[in-house]
């Protein structure tokens, strides 16, 4: 069996190691961190609670590709509530909106 090292336990790692191990590859995933999560964690200092977590799930949308992804590695399911605003915001520059 072929194996597959990664380096970094945040979203993107954990995404490719799970696609890795779908695809039959033996797989080891190094952090440097006591947690995986990179970005998506939080923690406390001095009694304070920091959020580095994300704020929103970019393509928890049903009409984006990315939502199959999500759904394929179980970070977004049906006992998750998401909340689409259309559009999420935007942006104008001399009178035309994107």
């Amino acid at each position: 069996m072929k194996k597959v090292i990664i380096v970094g336990a945040g979203i993107a790692g954990l995404t490719a190691g799970i696609y890795a191990l779908q695809s039959g590859f033996d797989v080891t995933i190094y952090e440097s961190h006591t947690i995986p999560g990179g970005a998506c964690t939080s923690w406390c200092r001095k009694g304070y609670l920091f959020e580095g977590a994300m704020h929103w799930l970019t393509g928890s949308s049903p009409k984006t590709s990315l939502n199959k992804l999500w759904r394929e590695v179980s970070a977004l399911d049906d006992s998750v509530n998401i909340y689409n605003r259309d559009p999420f915001y935007t942006f104008e520059h001399n009178g035309q909106r994107a």
